[in-house]
């Protein structure tokens, strides 16, 4: 037996002791763990578009603004579905 093997071993020995004997405490303990992953994952999504930055000030389009397109229908007109309205 590894001896990486027997250290998860004993890591999960101990988690779970602190789980049955302590649940609020380990509830507590792992909800501020996945805050801190969290904040982590944040910080690294602002960085990385920091670091890549934005092609607006050259007048360049980064291909992630999309208009969207509004069909307007005439006050009392009914849409056909084809693009016409009856008359």
């Amino acid at each position: 037996m590894s001896i990486g093997r027997v250290l998860g071993i004993l890591l999960l020995i101990v988690v779970l002791y602190a789980v049955i004997t302590q649940p609020q405490a380990s509830a507590s303990m792992t909800r501020n763990g996945m805050g801190h992953l969290g904040a982590a994952g944040t910080s690294l999504a602002t960085f990385m578009t920091a670091l890549v930055g934005s092609n607006t000030s050259t007048g360049g389009s980064t291909g992630l603004n999309r208009t969207s397109q509004v069909n307007v229908v005439p006050r009392g007109g009914v849409n056909t579905g084809d693009g016409s309205y009856p008359g």
